[in-house]
């Protein structure tokens, strides 16, 4: 499942990790202003797309450039198309009249181990969408009795891949941890 940002806000319009407009013939308003939350490569992939389909796009990273896990290119990349970046900056809420119209950001430092750190100084960004890029988590959809190790992964006996319920196997990220595509197809 998505991973929550837990602001003031997300549940009326983030659902299902993507930007959520009850009025809008699509994800989100066309040419209007869209915040991207996350620094990883699903996030620019977010952005590459909400600009291309005619946003004014802006990633909101709490870390700096140096500790973005996206790929280089794909930030170069995503900055050549046109988006900007707020780095150092955590959403801490989302406002707005049936629709998002604003997105509350809290200033960050960094610490000695590279650690986001809350400022107490906040900016206001104007949003008409704000999508969730920041990951998932497993859910195990009410099944209690599967052993979990490191992050919550299923624990299974190689080679079987046999889960510690009988007839019950699992593989892919719910066992090795999130991955790229290419190495599933691999």
């Amino acid at each position: 499942s998505w991973r929550k940002l837990n602001v003031e806000g997300e549940t009326e319009y983030i659902g299902r990790g993507v930007a959520f407009c009850p009025h809008c013939d699509g994800p989100f308003y066309q040419g209007k202003d869209v915040a991207v939350i996350g620094g990883g490569n699903a996030a620019m992939d977010a952005a590459r797309t909400a600009v291309r389909l005619g946003a004014k796009v802006t990633v909101v990273y709490r870390r700096s450039r140096d500790e973005m896990p996206a790929d280089d290119e794909e930030i170069r990349e995503a900055m050549a198309e046109g988006v900007a970046f707020r780095f150092l900056a955590a959403p801490a809420g989302i406002t707005g009249q049936g629709r998002a119209e604003s997105l509350r950001v809290e200033l960050m430092e960094l610490d000695a181990r590279k650690k986001p750190v809350g400022t107490g100084r906040f900016e206001t960004l104007p949003v008409s969408a704000v999508i969730s890029a920041v990951g998932q988590k497993i859910d195990l959809g009410g099944m209690q009795d599967i052993a979990t190790g490191g992050g919550g992964r299923v624990t299974v006996s190689l080679p079987s891949c046999q889960t510690s319920v009988p007839d019950v196997f699992a593989g892919g990220d719910v066992v090795t941890g999130p991955a790229f595509v290419n190495d599933a197809i691999a």
